[in-house]
């Protein structure tokens, strides 16, 4: 019996470390200068093997290069004059251009190519220098930020998202700018000083690493 309470007690703890998420007021790490892009030797192309998302970076920002898989039936394409199949490649779909694609009896299948600015002059977002190689990206939603640490190393490049266990003490010291409460989940957002950011170890706050090998145009 004993056991089986304290098996009930240690569930009824982790619930409620599960509902209790963080946000922050201001980008990260605090005070610190923004940013518009990185510098000019980490531009170029990054890919990880892991996705098919390709990440660059330029003079404009950080863009990420997505692809949308789509269909279009074999009867709507014959019964459109929009689309013109040619050469293994499907015309009407991107404005001024053409895609490749595969097809089977019923239909089309081809990549819409998307990009989304993580940061550049109209994103939200923003993104702090922390040393030569190192920066955070500030996710905003709503205005308020959660952080990414950005890191270039040789022809590297690592991403790491805000990640945490739950029922971390990893914030404990840091100031609370204000408390939500929302279907059972706690949101605290944080607004720490410079000094409380410094004394976090920042292994309990980001996640594993994402690597993205630098890569050349003609190789994507």
């Amino acid at each position: 019996m004993k056991n089986i309470f304290l098996f009930i007690l240690l569930l009824s703890s982790l619930s409620v470390d599960a509902q209790t998420s963080y946000e922050f007021a201001s980008p990260l790490p605090p005070g610190m200068s923004e940013v518009n892009k990185p510098a000019s030797r980490h531009h170029g192309f990054y890919k990880s093997f892991l996705t098919d998302r390709v990440i660059e970076v330029n003079d404009k920002g950080i863009f990420a290069h997505n692809g949308i898989v789509s269909t279009l039936s074999r009867s709507t394409v014959r019964e459109s004059s929009q689309y013109i199949i040619r050469n293994q490649h499907i015309f009407g779909i991107v404005e001024g251009d053409s895609l490749p694609f595969y097809s089977d009896s019923l239909n089309y299948y081809f990549i819409i190519p998307t990009t989304e600015a993580i940061i550049s002059e109209d994103a939200s977002n923003k993104l702090v220098k922390i040393s030569s190689s190192s920066y955070v990206i500030n996710f905003e939603e709503n205005g308020k930020y959660t952080p990414c640490m950005l890191t270039f190393m040789n022809d590297e490049m690592r991403m790491q998202y805000f990640d945490y266990d739950f029922g971390t003490t990893a914030f404990d010291k840091m100031t609370v700018a204000s408390q939500n409460e929302l279907d059972g989940l706690t949101t605290l957002t944080l607004n720490p000083s410079l000094e409380e950011f410094m004394q976090v170890d920042l292994k309990q706050i980001f996640g594993k690493e994402m690597v993205y090998k630098r890569q050349e145009l003609a190789d994507l």
